[in-house]
């Protein structure tokens, strides 16, 4: 009997909405095709600048202002390694499934064979992206991402030197009727726009802020 792969596949992927969905704050973190790489070892450079106003003047013919230039700073990162594994054998393949009748068990096995390889690969992949989204909340969080091996022990911990001061606090409670809120918030977007040189166009809060 002929198997029809294709629409296994289709029903098992329409029965999984999220498949394709990334997390709200991994999508601030855009990846291009160059920064994918199979090396063990990331390493990147970072320079910094300042918007300086350039200089008049006082006379022709004075020569000109040397500008300065700060040096660039090297890192260095590991990126955390997965390998996940689900693995099933012909016996598994024989029992009823999901979604079955006890008569359509052990029936139409290479059929089950693809389904489960489909659905195990959609189970790891919404794993890893669920992983990678918990990342991007740490790192906007306190700059440091720590995450967990299958014994929920922290098993790898990368530290991005956030400054103290893109942590934001407030001398006064947002619960207090005396709390300036928009000065608050006008206040940390002014101590990005200085450091990163950028404009913060959203802000994103917590339920208890």
């Amino acid at each position: 009997m002929a198997v029809d792969v294709s629409k296994i596949m289709l029903d098992v992927a329409k029965n999984t909405p999220d498949m394709l969905k990334f997390g709200y704050l991994t999508n601030f973190f855009k990846t291009k095709a160059g920064d994918i790489s199979e090396a063990e070892e990331i390493e990147f450079d970072i320079e910094r600048s300042d918007e300086d106003i350039a200089p008049v003047l006082s006379k022709l013919g004075t020569g000109g202002h040397v500008i300065s230039r700060e040096v660039y700073t090297n890192k260095k990162i590991v990126p955390p390694a997965f390998c996940l594994q689900e693995p099933f054998n012909a016996y598994d393949l024989a029992k009823r499934q999901a979604g079955e009748t006890v008569y359509e068990a052990g029936k139409n096995l290479s059929g089950k064979l693809a389904a489960k390889i489909m659905e195990s690969w959609m189970t790891m992949t919404n794993m890893i992206k669920r992983t990678m989204e918990v990342q991007a909340s740490q790192i906007l969080q306190d700059g440091i991402i720590t995450l967990y091996n299958g014994n929920n022990v922290a098993a790898y911990t990368l530290d991005y030197k956030m400054k103290g001061t893109h942590k934001a606090t407030t001398s006064v409670s947002w619960s207090s009727g005396s709390a300036d809120v928009l000065g608050d918030i006008e206040a940390m977007l002014d101590v990005v726009r200085d450091d990163g040189l950028v404009d913060c166009t959203r802000v994103i809060m917590g339920k208890t802020a």
